[in-house]
């Protein structure tokens, strides 16, 4: 199954959209989140709505209600891409991204980004299918914030980047040493050398880096977040899939990673808006 064929795009909806729910729905009718910093938050927020950052997300989904209508929005429109596509997963039945964010909302001019779409996984993929695509999709990340650390003055950003290298250099090496252990082959990489110019989030590696070359700090760790958002939603899909303890406990451990790394991604931005 090609790559292309995990992904699919996450429901939006306009502020224009979001203003109608506002004013002709009860409040309780619908789950309006905010995934920001506490500190973005602080300085502005669409009226009624929750604070979960998009770090946090993980662990506080039960408080909010399924079957509800859910909106979620950030700064720009990244973040909360990701969060719907977490909540997708986890069964939310009617979730979107408010498109452009509250930036939009503000009347502020909004810009373009790169094009992100989520993972969404069929049921009936192999487990070597998932390994290879989870060992494809961290290559592609490693050679992302490889070239993200050198578009930055900041000696925080730069360490942020350079530890984001590292780690997915420890996820490669224990992908494919799960990988043989269990299949007894050693060609994981496969589908990453079929697709060499994806990361997470269905983007483009080169298209990206062209984009946050015109970018400041701030945005690109916001778009880095969700390439970890999205690694983390996979680890915690294949831990759910496997039957075996032990590519279940990698892909918990993977996971969790993934989560640190968001968390720091988070707190470094909290800082800088």
């Amino acid at each position: 199954m090609p790559v292309v064929d995990f992904y699919k795009k996450i429901p939006t909806k306009t502020v224009e959209q979001l203003r109608v729910i506002i004013k002709d729905q009860q409040r309780d009718c619908y789950n309006l989140i905010d995934v920001r910093q506490p500190q973005e938050y602080e300085r502005g927020h669409i009226p009624g709505a929750v604070l979960i950052p998009l770090g946090e997300l993980p662990m506080r989904i039960s408080e909010l209600t399924k079957s509800k209508t859910t909106i979620v929005y950030c700064r720009s429109g990244r973040r909360s891409m990701s969060a719907a596509a977490m909540l997708i997963n986890s069964h939310f039945t009617d979730v979107y991204s408010l498109e452009d964010g509250i930036n939009a909302y503000n009347g502020l001019t909004a810009y373009g980004f790169p094009e992100v779409r989520s993972l969404f996984f069929p049921n009936d993929a192999s487990f070597e299918t998932y390994v290879s695509l989870a060992w494809s999709l961290e290559e592609g990340a490693r050679i992302f914030y490889s070239r993200c650390k050198e578009l930055s003055k900041k000696s925080e950003v730069v360490d942020l980047f350079t530890q984001l290298v590292a780690a997915e250099d420890k996820h490669k090496t224990s992908i494919e040493r799960q990988y043989a252990s269990i299949t007894g082959k050693y060609d994981v990489e496969r589908v990453g050398k079929g697709t060499p110019h994806l990361m997470e989030a269905l983007l483009d590696i080169e298209e990206t880096i062209q984009w946050c070359q015109s970018r400041d700090d701030a945005d690109i760790i916001e778009l880095a977040m969700t390439i970890e958002t999205n690694s983390y939603d996979l680890y915690v899909h294949l831990e759910r899939k496997v039957q075996d303890e032990q590519p279940r406990l990698l892909f918990k451990t993977l996971a969790s990673d993934e989560l640190l790394h968001l968390q720091h991604m988070a707190g470094v931005l909290g800082q800088m808006v």
